[in-house]
């Protein structure tokens, strides 16, 4: 849900995801993105908040619950994936 949020309204689902710095800077990143798409005619910068604010959501939840481990494979010790298992 939170997702969906973060693609409908970023600078909200930054904030109740507790990032109150990030949601601050994705207005800022709103606006000038906003600017460019009305003074340039370039829409594509519009995906830049809502871009900003998956990334940030989706390295939060990451870090909270562990994800960044999960690409180990499993049954393997932190010494064998660094490759220390070698005889010699």
């Amino acid at each position: 849900m939170i997702y969906g949020l973060a693609i409908l309204l970023p600078s909200v689902a930054l904030w109740i995801d507790g990032q109150r710095i990030s949601a601050f800077l994705n207005l800022i990143v709103r606006g000038l993105s906003a600017y460019y798409a009305l003074t340039l005619s370039m829409f594509a910068p519009l995906l830049a908040g809502p871009v900003h604010a998956l990334v940030l959501i989706y390295l939060a939840s990451a870090t909270r619950f562990g994800r960044g481990r999960a690409a180990a494979p499993l049954g393997t010790s932190p010494a064998r994936r660094k490759g220390r298992d070698r005889a010699g």
